[in-house]
């Protein structure tokens, strides 16, 4: 598919390998023809083409120009409130953040997860063992609705926070009584819309 295309390196790298293990085979063949004065040669050859295939593969793989991500991660983490609950659509968000909060230790307080995880039994599950609160506020209702009614009605304890770019829980939030704000890098639940240029 075109829009995959550029996880092509990542998908041949093994077969890159093989191709790596066909070349020594060759460069042994060679051997023979070459001789034992060849043999230390060879051996030279084989070593440097293994270094440069190691840093070609540390370098494909390598993620350290990702700085960019982990900036946004960083920054979405650092506007939450304390005890925030970040409910995130799309890979732009959740990625980053689950490397700052799982990787980097950061921010224990907030509850997270991706928005998709809540069409999912195990997903409120995953939501609830966070907080004692929050287990015996999802147990009040098996509706999808009002359990992010409810999810979102926690403000004091727990400030509801749902990504920009939302799609997933945008219909059923647009629903329900109150309204989402942009604030910063992400939307906070307010019970109603602020007036004037707030």
């Amino acid at each position: 598919e075109e829009e995959n295309i550029y996880l092509m390196n990542a998908y041949l790298v093994s077969i890159a390998g093989v191709a790596l293990l066909s070349g020594f085979e060759g460069l042994r063949s060679l051997r023979g023809l070459a001789g034992k004065k060849g043999d230390r040669l060879l051996l030279a050859l084989l070593g440097l083409y293994s270094i440069l295939w190691l840093a070609h593969v540390f370098r494909m793989e390598g993620k350290s120009r990702y700085t960019l991500a982990e900036d946004f991660g960083t920054n979405v983490l650092k506007s939450l409130p304390r005890g925030a609950i970040l409910l995130a659509d799309g890979d732009q968000y959740v990625m980053p953040i689950w490397y700052e909060i799982l990787a980097q230790g950061k921010r224990p307080d907030v509850v997270f997860s991706p928005s998709v995880f809540l069409y999912h039994g195990w997903g409120w599950k995953q939501l609830s063992d966070r907080s004692a609160d929050l287990k015996s506020m999802i147990g009040l209702s098996d509706l999808f609705s009002e359990r992010l009614y409810a999810l979102a009605a926690l403000t004091p304890a727990h400030p509801f926070r749902y990504s920009l770019g939302s799609g997933y829980l945008r219909p059923v939030l647009d629903s329900m009584p109150g309204t989402l704000v942009k604030t910063g890098l992400v939307y906070r639940w307010a019970a109603r819309k602020p007036s004037g240029p707030q």
